[in-house]
Formats: structure tokens, sequence, C-alpha cells
């Protein structure tokens, strides 16, 4: 909020201590704090205008892409056949689901069969997608073709709650909300570059003057014997910590090359990052970079060990491009690692092999220099997926820093 200068009145009950907005950043004022706009060829609304303009063309088979809380959605009407079928044509998604935005849980319900359980993931704090099983309810097919489930969830930001608004209101009850991004790109934050790379997508783009500093896709989760099981682990859960089972020592796990994310870990936590996506794209391997760098400066963990899938694809795994520089004159060999995009940083790091317990697997000291390991099931679960794996084969990587 530090580019809204307050107004008198907002900046006089900033500093009275016996005021309820005491020390509160006006991100509600009509005269100071952000404001709304929608952008269309030869179109310009701001304010509530925006908003209804926004629900009209929605009604109107429109497609518009929505500035969110971690980077653009791209929205069209979900119950429109023509206007979903014409949203997956440029996304380039084939027949992978959409996940859809309802009004409320009463509009929900016509869709699909939800338990109590269910419920609260729906209406908790956090609002991620929730894969539900489908009802008969009126969805256009294409959202999620031959898919017994539909991923479901309510609004969770203040212009969501606009964009879908009451009963009688002129817009959709129910919105297709997906990232605003091309197949295997990351998702939009910034405003100009939303309208170069979803400028063939959307029609109209409704944001507000907020700058998006960490784009965050949406969480996706759903419930397996009565206990949550998340599929996609993002907005709401990232980057709250993971309970490892034992001590390690800082290191970083460096993820897989298909729905990548990224995590950091010392002593008994662990932090994953939000979802990263596909490493296809330069610019998602450009992501991976900003959100490992996030993670440090979040957690203060400075990594001396990576850990990284021994597959010599993966544009995760960080790959010397050079040769070892005295290989022959120590049990460790150390090389110059300048290579992979995801890793921008230059230095010296050191290949190892180790076994024993999961502490010494992560131990710098316990090497022999031979460059990979059979990843303890354990240091699998809790740093590269958060689920329990069987044993991974994987490279370790000390940073001399």
């Amino acid at each position: 909020m530090a580019g809204f200068a307050m107004c008198a009145a907002c900046r006089r009950k900033h500093d009275d201590p016996a005021d309820r907005r005491f020390h509160a950043q006006p991100i509600a004022c009509p005269d100071c704090g952000p404001t709304l706009e929608l952008v269309a060829p030869g179109l310009r609304e701001t304010g509530d205008h925006a908003v209804r303009r926004a629900q009209s063309l929605l009604a109107d088979e429109q497609i518009a892409a929505v500035k969110g809380l971690g980077g653009y959605h791209v929205a069209c009407d979900a119950r429109d056949v023509s206007a979903v079928s014409e949203l997956r044509r440029p996304k380039r998604r084939g027949e992978k689901p959409f996940a859809v935005m309802a009004r409320d849980l009463d509009v929900a319900r016509e869709l699909v069969s939800i338990t109590d359980i269910e419920t609260m993931l729906l209406t908790d704090v956090r609002k991620p997608v929730v894969l539900l099983p489908r009802l008969d309810g009126s969805v256009a097919a294409a959202v999620a073709p031959g898919n017994p489930d539909l991923g479901v969830m309510l609004p969770y930001t203040p212009l969501h709650a606009l964009l879908l608004g009451a009963p009688g209101d002129p817009g959709p009850d129910l919105l297709v909300m997906t990232s605003g991004n091309l197949a295997g790109e990351p998702i939009v934050t910034d405003d100009d570059e939303a309208l170069s790379r979803l400028g063939d997508i959307a029609d109209a783009f409704l944001r507000h003057d907020r700058p998006i500093q960490v784009s965050c896709d949406d969480s996706v989760t759903r419930v397996v014997a009565g206990i949550e099981l998340p599929v996609r682990r993002s907005r709401g859960y990232a980057p709250l910590p993971v309970a490892l089972p034992f001590d390690v020592a800082p290191v970083l796990a460096a993820g897989a090359d298909l729905k990548n994310t990224v995590a950091v870990a010392s002593g008994r936590f662990a932090w994953l990052s939000q979802h990263v996506g596909d490493l296809d794209d330069l610019a998602t391997q450009d992501a991976l970079t900003v959100s490992e760098q996030h993670l440090e400066e979040l957690t203060g963990v400075r990594p001396g060990v990576i850990v990284a899938d021994a597959h010599p694809g993966y544009r995760s795994t960080p790959g010397p491009d050079s040769t070892p520089t005295d290989a022959s004159s120590a049990a460790c060999s150390t090389i110059t690692c300048t290579s992979p995009r995801s890793w921008a940083s230059t230095g010296s790091v050191s290949t190892s092999r180790s076994s024993g317990s999961p502490r010494e697997m992560l131990d710098p000291a316990a090497v022999d220099g031979r460059g990979t390991l059979t990843m303890h099931a354990a240091v699998g679960a809790s740093l590269a997926a958060g689920v329990r794996l069987p044993a991974l084969r994987c490279t370790v990587l000390a940073v001399e820093r």
C-alpha cells in the first residue's frame, strides 16, 4: 500500500490510537484506496460501473481477464457452451478440466455432491478448489469433458464477490475461473503483461491498481476416506511449514520437471513454495528461480545442500556446464556451476553420494563424490511432494557459499 498516499480523513484515523482504524491501511477508501477499472477496445469504466459492465459482458458470452490475489484469472459463464468452448481454444488446454467459482454454497450444491468436511474446505479461509462428484446440474459439458468430478471454489476476494453479485444481478452465478496464462506459462500478474499475453483470449480486463507482489495459483484439494488430500498446494497453503520427522541441515529440494514445487528445509521443518508448474517454458523456469529466492527470504534458510532428481532431462536439476576443475586431487570433485536458468547464480558445487541415516544423507561431510544417492522415503515425503513416496533417485549438490 506504499503507493497509495492517504487522504486527510484516512490519515487522521490512521494516526489516532482511539480510532478503530488506527494503523489500518485504507484499502477500501474511495478517495485514496485502490480503484477498479474495466478496459476493452473502445471502452473504459471505473468503480461500480466497471463491475456492472463486466457482469453484462460475461452474460453476453464474452471472456474477461480478472485480476485476483496472486495473478489474473480468465473467466466466462460456466453454463454457456459457446463461451466455454471459445475459452478452451486459445488456452490450448485440450480436454483438461476447468475450475469453476460459484456465487455461494447453494449454487455449488446444484452442481456437485458436498459432504460436511468438503463444506468446511470450501468455506475455509484458504478457499481452495475442491474436487467434488458431479451431479446433473446445469454446467457446460466443455468445462470438464468426461470427468466425473468438478473443481469448485467460492469467492475469496471482494472483487470476486462483487463480480458474482447477488441473486437478481445481471451477471452469471457460476464462472469458469482458470489461471490467466497459456498452457505451460506462469500465471500473469502484471497489468501490461496481461494485455499482451492474454489479449488473444480475453475480450475485456477487469483489474485494480494494487500491484501483485507474489504470483500464486489456486490450491486444489479433495477428500479421500474422510481426510483432506491436497492435489496442488499453493494459495492459502504455501509457504506454511511441513513438520519433518528428523532434523536436517539447511537444504533445498529442487522439485520435478512437471508440476514443479520447490522447497527449503532446516531443523525439523520444510517450507514448500506455491505451485510453479511445468518447466517447458523459460518464463516458468525464471518463476522457479524467483520462488526459491522468495522462500529463502521468508524463512531465512540458506541451503548448503541441493537435493535434485538425477534425470538428465529435468530442467529443475542444477547441471554444471564446465568440466571438473581438479577431479583427481580430491575425493569430492569440484566443478563450476553456471548452467540452468532455474539456478541463475554461479559458484562452486560439490557432487556427493551417501548412505545411512537421513541426517547423514543430507550431511555434506558424509560423501564420496560419486554423484547420486537413493533418497530415504521420509526425505521424499517431506521435501519432494508432501506425501509418502518410495525411495527416489536423486542428486545431492553441496553448495560452497
